[in-house]
C-alpha cells in the first residue's frame, strides 16, 4: 500500500456563482480562488439504521443518506482595490443570503445587505491536504462577525452544498490566484469607530452571532439547499466604561429603546461599515479588561424591514 503523507494545513477553496440548479460551473484556479482562513472542507452523510430484532449481539446495519459537502472557514472583511466594484469576498456573501449593490464613483460603494428571496447559489471545490471536496447548488450563512481591537475584521461562513458527480477524490493542490484580495486593515484606535444611537463609544470589540444556518431539503422530485434559520443577529459590544451622564446602558436597556449600531474600519483606501438596525440592548455587565473596567453589553438586532437588520458596506 502506497502512503501519501500530506501536511494538514495545505488547503485552498475555489468558488463561483452558479446560475442554474443542477448545473455546476467548471472551476478555474486562475479566477475562482477565495482567500480563506482556517478552512475546513468535508464530505459527510447521515446513517439510517435498520433496528432489527435479532437473537444475539451485533450492531444494526445502516444506509448512508443525506450526502452533503460542507465548506467552513473565515473571510477577511475587505473590499476590492477599486471601491465601487464587487468585493473579492462577494461570492461568499452572496452564497450566504446577501445581495450586492454597486455604486460607481464619485459616491463609490459596494453594499451587501440581506435578501428575503432569490437566494443565489455557488459551485465549490475545496482542496484539503490532498483531497478535493466538490459541491454544487451551495448556499450557507455567515455565522459570526468579529471586530476586535488589535485584530483584523473577519466573518465565519458555513456553506452546505450537494456533492458533485465525484464527491471526494485525490487531487494535487492547484496554484490559486489571489491577487484580487487586498491586505486587511488592523483594527486600532486610528482606524476603528463604533456608534450606538448618536453616541460615539470607546469600543474594544463588537461581536455578532447571526443565528443563521443552512440545511439540505429533500423530496421525491428535488434536493436543494436553503437557509433554515434566518438571520437573527445578536451579540456583545464591549466598551471601556463611560460616565453614565454620557452613555447610560442600564437606562437604555430598561426603557427598551431601540438604537442603531454601526461600526467603521477606515484605512487602505476604503471604509468598511457594519450596520445593525433597531438594536435592543440587554443589561450591561461590568468586566475586567486587562486591569481596566469595561462594560460588556449584550444586544439583539430587530431591523426595521425584512432585510435591513444587518449589512456590510465598502465605501470610498
Amino acid at each position: 500500500m502506497a502512503l501519501d503523507i500530506q501536511q494538514s494545513n495545505l488547503r485552498a477553496l475555489l468558488i463561483a456563482m452558479q446560475a442554474v440548479a443542477g448545473s455546476p460551473v467548471v472551476l478555474a484556479p486562475a479566477t475562482d480562488g477565495m482567500l480563506v482562513l482556517e478552512g475546513d472542507y468535508a464530505f459527510s452523510t447521515d446513517e439510517l439504521e435498520r433496528k432489527l430484532d435479532k437473537a444475539g449481539h451485533g450492531a444494526d446495519p445502516f444506509v448512508n443518506i443525506k450526502r452533503r459537502s460542507q465548506f467552513k472557514g473565515k473571510i477577511e472583511l475587505r473590499g476590492a482595490a477599486s471601491v465601487g466594484t464587487a468585493a473579492p469576498i462577494s461570492r461568499i456573501l452572496r452564497a450566504c443570503g446577501f445581495g450586492e449593490t454597486l455604486t460607481a464613483p464619485p459616491s463609490a460603494s459596494a453594499v451587501y445587505a440581506l435578501v428575503s428571496s432569490g437566494y443565489e447559489m455557488v459551485t465549490l471545490g475545496g482542496y484539503n491536504s490532498g483531497s478535493l471536496i466538490t459541491g454544487q447548488d451551495g448556499r450557507g450563512a455567515l455565522t459570526k462577525i468579529d471586530l476586535s481591537i488589535r485584530q483584523f475584521a473577519t466573518a465565519d461562513f458555513d456553506v452546505l452544498a450537494l456533492p458533485g458527480a465525484v464527491a471526494v477524490s485525490d487531487a494535487a493542490l492547484p496554484e490559486v490566484v489571489l491577487t484580487a484580495f487586498q491586505p486587511p486593515v488592523a483594527i486600532e484606535t486610528e482606524t476603528f469607530a463604533v456608534t450606538v444611537g448618536a453616541t460615539s463609544l470607546d469600543a474594544i470589540s463588537l461581536s455578532v452571532d447571526t443565528g443563521a444556518t443552512a440545511e439540505i431539503y429533500e423530496g421525491s422530485n428535488s434536493r436543494f439547499t436553503r437557509l433554515k434559520d434566518l438571520y437573527k443577529p445578536s451579540g456583545t459590544l464591549k466598551i471601556f466604561k463611560e460616565q453614565r451622564s454620557a452613555f447610560n446602558p442600564e437606562e437604555i436597556a430598561l426603557a427598551n429603546t431601540l438604537q442603531d449600531i454601526f461600526a467603521t474600519i477606515t484605512g487602505g483606501g476604503e471604509t468598511l461599515r457594519l450596520d445593525l438596525k433597531s438594536v435592543q440592548l440587554g443589561m450591561a455587565k461590568q468586566v475586567d479588561q486587562d486591569g481596566v473596567v469595561a462594560w460588556e453589553i449584550p444586544f439583539k438586532t430587530m431591523g426595521t424591514t425584512p432585510t435591513d437588520c444587518l449589512s456590510l458596506s465598502f465605501l470610498a
